[in-house]
Formats: C-alpha cells, structure tokens, sequence
C-alpha cells in the first residue's frame, strides 16, 4: 500500500527564475525579458503569471487578459481570434482564465461565440 501511494505522489523540484532574465511587476509577475508582447497596452496580467522566454502575446490586434497564476511556457503563442468578413476581417479580445498553463511551444487561437 505504500509503494502505490509513493507512485501517485508528483513531487516538482524547485524552480527559480533569475532576477536577470525575469521583469518582475507590482503584482508578482514574472515576465522574460526574451518574450515578445506586442501592443503590451493592450494586455492585463492579473498578478503572480510567469511569462517564460520566446513567449509572444498579440496585443496588437485585440486585448488580451491573462488570470492569475498562470504560466505561459516557453515558445507559445497567445493570439486573438478573427473572422473574416467581405471587406477585411476583425480581432475579438481574449481572456485566459486563473490557474491555466499554456504549454512549451504551443500556439493559442481562442474562439468566441
């Protein structure tokens, strides 16, 4: 019984992240200085997100919310949806939730309703 405990126990090293490397904010985040935010008027982080190195998040084209705690790893894309019309095509604002992880390398298209 305790060996079947012991393999359901996920115990995560300590991770740290360089002051260096790390833009910190008011509200705890930790941004890379090796991310890209385009259009960063346009994005809202709520407070203690980790946004790793080769992140970009597309600001530009609509705003952008990330919750709170979030981790947005290495290489990812946060992008807005659009849809196109006759004449051109438009941008609708994102919003991540509290507590989500975008994974290494993935890149992020939301959909709207």
């Amino acid at each position: 019984a305790a060996d079947m405990r012991a393999s359901f126990e996920v115990e995560r090293e300590q991770c740290t992240y360089p002051a260096a490397e790390y833009i910190a904010t008011a509200t705890g985040n930790k941004v890379s200085r090796r991310s890209v935010l385009c259009g960063s008027q346009n994005i809202v982080i709520s407070g203690k997100t980790i946004v790793k190195a080769g992140c970009v998040i597309r600001g530009d084209l609509a705003n952008i919310k990330l919750g709170r705690y979030c981790i947005l790893e290495d290489g990812c894309v946060i992008r807005p949806p659009f849809k196109k019309f006759i004449k051109g095509c438009a941008f609708f604002p994102v919003q991540l939730g509290d507590f989500c992880t975008v994974g290494e390398g993935v890149v992020a298209v939301f959909s709207f309703n």
